[in-house]
């Protein structure tokens, strides 16, 4: 769930299990955007029944491009493309290019309307880089947005330490700190950024990144396991917090925070 500008009411999403006719999928997870064309494209990442999600067994992750019209095209399929990845982020940058976050390996890919996948930067240097093809997103956190042309990305948890970066659009990768011990999502509104990071007895803290690097705390203390979902056109923050085991939706509640003004 991602504030929108315009109203979407319902979108499914499930494919076929590999090796199990019959049996449906439903993603671990799944990105918005709302792209400047006037269509929303949908990421999903699948996961294996323990919590890995690779793009070894059948996993992985699709794109999909939905119309204003309600009308869905699968652009991108792990499952039979020349380069697969999971895509664990999308955002929009300058002219309209798409970018995905690959959960992996922390590569940022860039995408097509129409699907056509390629490398646009290695953020990871070894010996991250070479982080296994597996990964439990349990204990393992990517995180990425776009904020005035810029790419911002944070890795953190099993197996890598704390990463941060700021990519420009010409490719350069600068190393920042987030000064937390883990981001748990990343969202910009204009010329701002806004990050959840990870604090000490698993509190969490929502700040701002202003347009001269400068960090400001928003809001903090949040108990639970909260991730960042996004920022409306009005600048309201929206915060979810991860339903309990067993439970049929993903978050059991959410908040709607209101910054101050700067």
């Amino acid at each position: 769930m991602v504030p929108l500008r315009g109203t979407i009411e319902r979108l499914e999403l499930a494919r076929d299990v590999p090796g199990n006719p019959g049996f449906k999928d439903t993603p671990y997870d799944v990105s918005i955007l709302e792209h400047s064309d006037g269509n929303l494209y949908v990421a999903e990442v699948y996961s294996g029944g323990n919590g890995i999600i690779n793009t070894v067994w059948g996993m992985g992750g699709r794109v999909h491009r939905v119309a204003q019209n309600g009308e869905t095209t699968l652009i991108y399929n792990s499952e039979n493309a020349p380069t697969r990845i999971t895509p664990h982020a999308i955002a929009e940058g300058l002219n309209g290019n798409i970018f995905i976050l690959n959960f992996n390996s922390g590569a940022i890919f860039e995408i097509s309307t129409t699907g056509v996948l390629k490398k646009f930067v290695d953020t990871l240097t070894p010996p991250d880089q070479d982080i296994p093809a597996i990964l439990d997103y349990r204990n393992s956190y990517r995180s990425m947005a776009i904020c005035a042309g810029e790419i911002f990305v944070s890795f953190s948890g099993i197996p890598i330490a704390v990463h941060d970066y700021r990519i420009t659009p010409a490719r350069v990768i600068e190393p920042i700190s987030f000064g937390s011990r883990g981001v748990l999502g990343l969202a910009s509104h204009g010329a701002q950024l806004y990050l959840l990071t990870r604090g000490s007895f698993s509190f969490s803290y929502l700040k701002r990144r202003n347009a001269d690097g400068s960090l400001q705390d928003i809001a903090g203390g949040f108990g639970g396991e909260l991730r960042l979902l996004g920022v409306a056109p009005d600048g309201r923050v929206l915060l979810g917090e991860i339903a309990p085991p067993g439970s049929e939706f993903k978050y059991g509640k959410y908040l709607i925070i209101t910054p101050p003004k700067q």
